[in-house]
């Protein structure tokens, strides 16, 4: 990421001659503006890393990770979220990740040492082998920053005598949004929203900001065929538009919702309108659709993943052909699934993969009719260029009036 087309991929030599291309991120602190980031995932992953990072590989989240024979002028992205000009400008940063920050000899000192570590999970083995402390860099760096480690202290942080803020509060991605209870002291996807926002608001004067908020768990719960889980984390970034559209104006702030891929997940059966979209197929007068071996089904499935790996076969079969199994643990009429309910695939896997479908773009404020149809992933950018008046189109025509803080 970071690159342009000449990048290898795993290489890291190859960073050394590949030129570097710019984000919207760049493009926004080049004219003065404040910028942030907020994610529900770490925030040295994929999507938060594409804004500031240059790196041959996106899993290059800490030295860790790096290949043996990296060249010493190679960073890892921790370190260029830290150490880089553009990483230093980013005013406010939220999310998880704080593993990759902390130093090795830390973890080997604390609970963490005995626990085997999951790249996926909580215990993600990210830790710095170089022994840097990132967190306290950063601090260093930025006098008037303030780091946080949750909810309360990111709420009570005293704007007026703060020009940045680091919050990372979990050691790998955040909890879902069905795992955060109203006692935990941690905040939701909204809670880090609407604390960055307000943060950028009143720092941005007549310059203007550029924020990215990204569910980022969304994609997580469908790569595991938590179907519901990844409707309720849906629900959870719906919350958080809905905060950003109640504090700006729209007659000058442009709000743009996308994706960068889809999934398998698909809609099945011929369900009623009433009809639970985590339940099974049934109709408003009662009627139940059954498969072919009499059970009834989930209206929601997906084309591979996990959920194949619940089926069994049928004990004193005689079949040799799909009568031979049984859906074991899927829903009976009636039923809905929970969070941790695992979704029936059509291919075994051990994680669901991403789909092929467009995905939507929907947008208000200036200049947002000008998405419309279907449009190239990099049309968006042009879009956000030409109405901030930032980046390549910042002279065009029509922006001698309009540019911020002329």
């Amino acid at each position: 990421m970071g690159y342009d087309s000449t990048i290898k991929l795993g290489d890291p030599a190859s960073t050394l001659t590949a030129q570097e291309v710019k984000t919207v991120l760049d493009w926004a602190q080049d004219e003065g503006m404040k910028t942030g980031i907020v994610t529900t995932a770490r925030v040295t992953h994929a999507t938060p890393a594409a804004l500031y990072a240059k790196t041959a590989h996106r899993d290059w989240e800490c030295d860790k990770l790096l290949p043996k024979d990296t060249p010493d002028a190679v960073h890892d992205i921790t370190a260029q979220l830290v150490g880089s000009p553009r990483g230093q400008k980013i005013n406010v940063i939220l999310g998880g990740g704080r593993g990759s920050f902390t130093p090795s000899r830390k973890v080997r000192s604390s609970s963490f040492s005995s626990i085997k570590f999951d790249y996926e999970t909580e215990n993600w083995d990210c830790s710095r082998d170089d022994n840097k402390d990132l967190v306290k860099k950063w601090k260093k760096l930025h006098k008037k920053g303030s780091f946080v480690k949750t909810k309360s202290q990111l709420q009570n942080v005293d704007v007026n005598k703060t020009d940045h803020i680091l919050g990372l509060f979990n050691w790998s991605h955040m909890p879902y949004d069905d795992e955060i209870h109203p006692q935990d002291d941690v905040p939701s996807l909204v809670n880090m929203t609407s604390a960055a926002l307000d943060f950028l608001i009143e720092k941005s004067k007549d310059k203007g900001f550029f924020l990215m908020v990204e569910g980022g768990r969304i994609d997580h719960a469908n790569h595991y065929a938590l179907a519901t889980r990844a409707l309720t984390e849906t629900l959870a970034m719906d919350r958080a538009v809905e905060e950003i559209l109640a504090k700006v104006d729209l007659e000058e702030t442009l709000v743009i919702v996308t994706a960068d891929h889809s999934h398998t997940l698909s809609i099945g059966g011929y369900p009623g309108r009433t009809a639970n979209i985590t339940g099974t197929v049934v109709g408003d007068s009662g009627w139940v659709m059954k498969a072919d071996d009499g059970q009834p089904f989930s209206i929601l499935g997906y084309a591979n993943g996990p959920g194949f790996k619940k089926l069994q076969v049928r004990d004193n079969s005689n079949s040799t052909n799909w009568k031979a199994i049984s859906r074991a643990g899927d829903l009976q009429n009636g039923e809905t699934a929970g969070a941790a309910f695992v979704y029936p695939g059509a291919v075994p896997t051990d994680k669901e993969t991403h789909g092929g479908d467009d995905v939507g773009i929907w947008a208000a404020g200036p200049w947002s009719h000008l998405f419309h149809g279907v449009h190239e992933q990099t049309f968006i950018g042009h879009v956000m260029s030409f109405a901030s008046c930032i980046g390549p189109h910042r002279d065009h025509v029509t922006c001698g009036g309009r540019r911020r803080g002329k």
